[in-house]
């Protein structure tokens, strides 16, 4: 099993993704603040300073985001659901 380009954080005491060996992780954003626009109010975006922003890697299954938007936007796959344009 591959884990790419996701986003793990804030999840509560021992919930940020531990690896068993078992799995090839990749571009993954684990432990770091995304910076997302408004996690509070389940606004999952990422804002322009976020290090998740063009840090994921191409995966040919999810040509675009969750608003459909096509991806790449800029470089490279944003990390998460979303990809920033700016």
């Amino acid at each position: 099993m591959t884990i790419q380009n996701n986003i793990v954080y804030g999840s509560g005491p021992g919930g940020d993704y531990t690896n068993s060996g078992s799995v090839t992780q990749d571009h993954n954003l684990f432990g770091v603040d995304p910076i997302f626009v408004n996690a509070a109010a389940r606004d999952l975006h990422i804002q322009s300073s976020s290090p998740a922003k063009n840090a994921g890697t191409t995966i040919a299954a999810v040509p675009t985001d969750k608003d459909g938007k096509s991806r790449p936007q800029s470089t490279a796959y944003c990390i998460g659901a979303y990809e920033d344009a700016a």
